[in-house]
């Protein structure tokens, strides 16, 4: 396993520039994430998909601490199936009546999820 490059951190913390509101305007702050990230991502792979993670679950930008949170419940390995590529780590973005929010995807990747979410409400 090789660690991510500073490079590689870089280009995923931007991704996170979609939080305009809440993404830090200062470059200490974005400095401290991108560290962050690259402190705690354990492959290219793995950042990916704890910023895949960070867009999906928040309105806001996260801070260190949040990205050291949702990069311990992320797996180092992928093990699900691969999404339709439509959706977001299993999750479709909805628009209803004006109101967004995310829903499991219908793809072979949501329904893996979805049934993920039904065992652990189960336990």
């Amino acid at each position: 396993m090789t660690k991510p490059t500073k490079k590689v951190c870089t280009a995923q913390i931007g991704r996170l520039m979609v939080f305009e509101n809440s993404f830090p305007k200062q470059a200490t702050g974005i400095q401290e994430l991108i560290d962050t990230l690259c402190q705690i991502a354990h492959t290219e792979d793995h950042a990916k998909r704890v910023i895949d993670r960070a867009l999906s679950a928040s309105e806001f930008c996260p801070m260190p601490v949040d990205l050291k949170r949702i990069a311990a419940a992320t797996p180092i390995k992928e093990t699900a199936p691969d999404g339709c590529g439509l959706c977001d780590y299993g999750w479709k973005r909805v628009d209803k009546e004006g109101q967004g929010g995310v829903r499991r995807c219908d793809c072979v990747r949501g329904r893996y999820f979805a049934e993920l979410d039904r065992q652990r409400a189960a336990s």
